[in-house]
């Protein structure tokens, strides 16, 4: 009769313990590029019967071409979460990163359909980086000599877009002092050149950036992602008859360095959190770029996750810099006792290109004790 109790107490623990460990085995990880990315209706299932999964965001892996993966986003606690989630995948399906996605699924061996609870990015995702060229230029009369024998020197840099895509390209001139001197540095100038098109720097062009001065000689930087080919066109000639008495073509290299590019995030406030709000009644928001390149016009949002989202534009920033935009805050959001959660996300409409895609969201929470 003792036996019993002891019996049944250690099929019960079994129980549990089994019930427990099938638990923890239906909770899978997987992880690849992102090949299939589609957001549709709130209570729109996906996947058959049997394999039905009751969530609005559905994506799929290169390394599982049979199975997909979702979750919900929804106007509840885990929003803020799963919207988040969803950018991530966003980003990573942009720009070929690798992901590894947590999920729970059903029956691992019968079915391709599971509900993802984290998503995250592996830490060995390739740095960005460009082609840098370095174009020596050496422009004007020099009849001291010193440096370089007397003449007239031109210099024609040849710029051209062999591929097949738009090339984004950054300038940068310097000029080169004699007795071991550096000289004086432009700014960065962007531009675009479509496929097949070419343009050319000159001695004019570059005295519209640095100071020529009658004669100067320097470098000219160009980054771009894209392959360029760029040659250099070199005369010199004499300085009384301005008789050519040297020409000479030179195709400059490219190295690969790392792509600067700008970084947009919200950051807190003095205080150190970000419910910032302002004596007229507005929600301050900070938003900086710690990238290495300046940034564009960009648009900012405040999601109040209430259904009431707010957008304002943000300024141009160099690199670096930081600039403070106010959002009008929806009447009774903060007219209640307790926590009043709300999202940030920093170039909302992605028309930057940044160094770091996953840290354009963050969390903010306004507390109310009455």
């Amino acid at each position: 009769m003792k036996s019993t109790p002891s019996a049944v107490t250690a099929l019960l623990l079994a129980a549990l313990l089994g019930a427990a460990s099938s638990a923890e085995a239906a909770l899978q990880q997987r992880q690849g590029k992102v090949t299939f990315l589609r957001v549709h209706d709130v209570g729109t299932r996906f996947g058959p019967p049997g394999d039905e999964i009751d969530v609005e965001v559905v994506f799929q892996l290169d390394t599982q071409p049979l199975k997909s993966f979702g979750f919900q986003v929804r106007n509840d606690a885990n929003r803020a979460a799963r919207q988040g989630m969803l950018d991530l995948l966003r980003d990573a399906f942009n720009r070929g990163w690798t992901v590894v996605a947590d999920f729970d699924i059903a029956d691992a061996v019968n079915d391709n359909n599971g509900v993802v609870i984290r998503v995250a990015l592996t830490g060995n995702q390739s740095a960005p980086t460009a082609r840098q060229y370095a174009a020596k230029f050496v422009c004007g009369k020099n009849d001291e000599g010193k440096v370089v024998a007397p003449g007239e020197y031109f210099t024609a840099i040849n710029v051209h877009n062999p591929g097949r895509e738009t090339a984004t390209i950054r300038k940068r001139f310097a000029i080169a002092l004699p007795s071991e001197k550096p000289g004086p540095v432009s700014g960065v100038v962007t531009e675009h050149l479509r496929p097949g098109q070419a343009f050319e720097i000159d001695c004019p062009d570059i005295a519209t950036h640095v100071p020529v001065n009658g004669f100067a000689k320097g470098f000219v930087t160009i980054e771009s992602p894209q392959d360029l080919e760029i040659v250099g066109v070199y005369t010199a000639a004499r300085l009384a008859t301005r008789e050519v008495v040297s020409e000479e073509l030179e195709r400059v290299p490219a190295r690969l360095v790392a792509l600067a590019l700008p970084d947009l995030l919200p950051v807190p406030g003095p205080e150190g959190h970000f419910c910032r709000r302002l004596a007229n009644g507005r929600m301050a928001v900070t938003v900086r770029n710690q990238g290495t390149a300046a940034a564009a016009a960009t648009l900012t949002e405040i999601d109040y996750l209430q259904g009431t989202r707010e957008s304002a534009p943000t300024p141009a920033l160099a690199a670096g810099a930081a600039a403070d935009v106010s959002f009008a805050i929806p009447p009774g959001f903060l007219s209640s006792e307790g926590n009043h959660p709300f999202r940030i996300t920093a170039d909302k409409a992605s028309t930057e290109a940044e160094s770091n895609e996953t840290n354009n969201v963050v969390a903010g929470n306004c507390q109310i004790i009455l």
